[in-house]
């Protein structure tokens, strides 16, 4: 489904207003249902009055489903948080189960009023993965990981920020001057059962007056530990992957 209605005041949210697309398949050896998915949602943005809203959902299902998507980059920003790493794409794309989430996102846009300017941005969201990785070994435990092979993932996200000020011309001079600029965000995340690892973090910052008087903040709570994913046939064709060969230098310069 495209859409591009009111002279684009309304379209979809992928690229050539794609609102959305569903497949339904249904093999011998596979079988799923895609009503959207975490690289191409279903959804449709809005712009009124300088306004940009958007919205995005997903539902997967069967033998083939897409990997946990990322928090958004503006949640990963103001978390000071890295990219994560050691992500088995190819053992996830393979995973049958199923997963779903939404997201929620408005953004005004740099916005002017008399001598003043102003912008605002805020995000909301959640994803959810319930996967059956039968014959996956987690690297650090040599165990298998979930019940029964059944493994769940999940996170949920917040953030907003703004940025306040005056833009004027004194003079053939012009003065832009920061007011007031902040921004926080929230994450939750979890992967369990066998092993359990949960992650909770909150942080966010703050500008007055051009960064006269400025801060920075995060906290963050973790139980349990994270899991490297590797499956049995993985795990037969490169038995010493991750074994370090050499465990010291000397002289150690």
């Amino acid at each position: 489904v495209y859409v591009n209605a009111a002279h684009g005041m309304i379209t979809g949210i992928n690229p050539g207003n794609l609102a959305g697309e569903m497949v339904i398949h249904a093999d011998p050896n596979d079988w799923y249902i895609h009503i959207g998915k975490p690289s191409a949602r279903v959804g449709l943005k809005l712009k009124v009055f300088g306004l940009t809203i958007e919205n995005g959902s997903y539902f997967m299902m069967g033998t083939k489903i897409e990997e946990m998507p990322l928090p958004p980059e503006q949640v990963l920003r103001l978390l000071q948080l890295p990219l994560p790493e050691n992500r088995n794409n190819a053992e996830l794309m393979s995973a049958k189960g199923f997963a779903f989430g939404t997201y929620f996102h408005i953004s005004t846009g740099t916005q002017k009023f008399l001598i003043f300017y102003g912008s605002f941005e805020m995000g909301i969201g959640f994803d959810v993965m319930l996967s059956d990785k039968e014959e996956t070994y987690c690297v650090e435990t040599g165990e298998k990981i979930g019940i029964n092979g059944w493994y769940a993932e999940g996170q949920c996200y917040a953030f907003v920020e703004s940025d306040i000020g005056i833009d004027i011309k004194v003079f053939k001079i012009k003065v832009h001057q920061e007011i007031l600029s902040f921004g926080a965000a929230i994450l939750l995340e979890a992967k369990l059962p066998n092993p359990i690892w949960m992650r909770g973090t909150v942080g966010g910052y703050y500008s007055i007056l051009g960064g006269r008087v400025k801060g920075n903040c995060r906290f963050q709570l973790e139980l349990g530990n994270q899991c490297t994913v590797i499956s049995m046939q993985q795990q037969a064709e490169n038995p010493v992957e991750g074994l370090d060969a050499i465990a010291e230098f000397s002289p150690g310069d």
